[in-house]
């Protein structure tokens, strides 16, 4: 039975062994490419004014809440207990207010992301369509990953690698390899103090 089963396994790697080599695999790295292209800056910019929008009211919430929280320490001693409470009641619905407001920032920036990269992405995977089509390549792997994700590719042949050739496609003249490549944007909110 393992005879068999050992049998098996050896004809399929042989008959992928022989079909791989006839198909050639390339890769390419999207970030870097979304990076050098004009139009990313301009969907920077746009992600780079509302998060500001979104910053300024969070710090004016802040303000509030932490002049909220100010009087009530310095008047908690004279104040009712029914005073008290409703001005407990106060600075939780603003402290409420500040995350929740962080929270729907936040989703509302990656949404606007996502939005505003999509046709650059489409910009992107139409010209590895083209360039792998052009230089016959079966497969194109990304090799971009970050921090929590495994990479797609863990090793790669720099002859394979057709970044250069998509720039050439897109008109795209890439910056002076000095330092790694700015990562998409990540947009964050404004950490509460």
């Amino acid at each position: 039975m393992k005879a068999k089963l050992l049998l098996a396994v050896l004809a399929v790697m042989t008959v992928f062994s022989v079909n791989a080599q006839n198909f050639k695999i390339g890769y390419t790295n999207v970030d870097a490419i979304l990076v050098e292209m004009p139009k990313f800056k301009d969907v920077q910019e746009q992600l780079g004014v509302k998060q500001k929008q979104y910053e300024k009211l969070i710090t004016e919430k802040k303000t509030e809440y932490d002049t909220k929280v100010k009087e009530f320490q310095q008047n908690e001693k004279t104040w009712s207990d029914l005073i008290k409470a409703d001005k407990i009641k106060v600075i939780q619905a603003l402290e409420q207010s500040i995350q929740e407001f962080g929270q729907n920032a936040q989703q509302d920036l990656q949404k606007k992301q996502g939005e505003l990269l999509q046709p650059l992405l489409t910009e992107v995977q139409n010209a590895i369509d083209v360039v792998a089509k052009d230089l016959a390549y079966a497969y194109i792997l990304n090799t971009a990953a970050d921090a929590s994700s495994t990479p797609l590719l863990l090793h790669a042949d720099p002859q394979f690698d057709i970044t250069e050739a998509i720039f050439k496609k897109m008109n795209i003249t890439p910056k002076p390899k000095t330092a790694a490549p700015a990562p998409t944007p990540s947009p964050t909110t404004p950490k509460k103090n």
